[in-house]
């Protein structure tokens, strides 16, 4: 349930993230659909962000409640990196693969969200594994085709 002070309820970003992903494993090739998950994880990971930093301060702060450790809230639940990694790898996808104006200018719209919000690392290393991908990508295909050769 939301408390009144919580403008972002994570568990409807939870669902919808999971909608999204039972659309694309039924329709992989619905840009749109991947778009909207990417948008979903970016917000997921902002919220999850700020909640790691109130746990980073209330530990540096406040210290441990009591003398066992503390709980490390990542390892509950995914942290803002992964989220924002899967997130700009759902970009990278779209941004090869989509010819619809629109939609990239949408994952533009993100990417830079992501580097104004100091991500730029991230962005850096998301967009290398997602140039790694396509390479082996394009060498199992060449792979196959010279197998199939007519």
């Amino acid at each position: 349930m939301q408390s009144s002070s919580q403008c972002v309820d994570p568990s409807n970003l939870k669902w919808a993230e999971h909608t999204y992903r039972e659309r694309l494993r039924l329709q992989p090739e619905d840009m749109a659909v991947r778009l909207s998950l990417a948008w979903c994880l970016f917000m997921q990971a902002i919220h999850r962000s700020g909640q790691e930093t109130i746990l980073d301060h209330a530990v540096v702060h406040i210290g441990p409640a009591s003398n066992d450790a503390p709980v490390n809230a990542s390892t509950v639940e995914r942290s803002a990196n992964a989220l924002l990694k899967d997130c700009l790898h759902q970009t990278y996808i779209i941004k090869q693969l989509s010819i619809d104006q629109v939609e990239q200018q949408d994952v533009a719209r993100l990417q830079a969200l992501v580097e104004l919000a100091g991500a730029r690392d991230i962005m850096v290393g998301a967009e290398e594994h997602s140039v790694q991908q396509l390479v082996a990508l394009a060498r199992e295909a060449m792979r196959t085709t010279d197998r199939f050769e007519w």
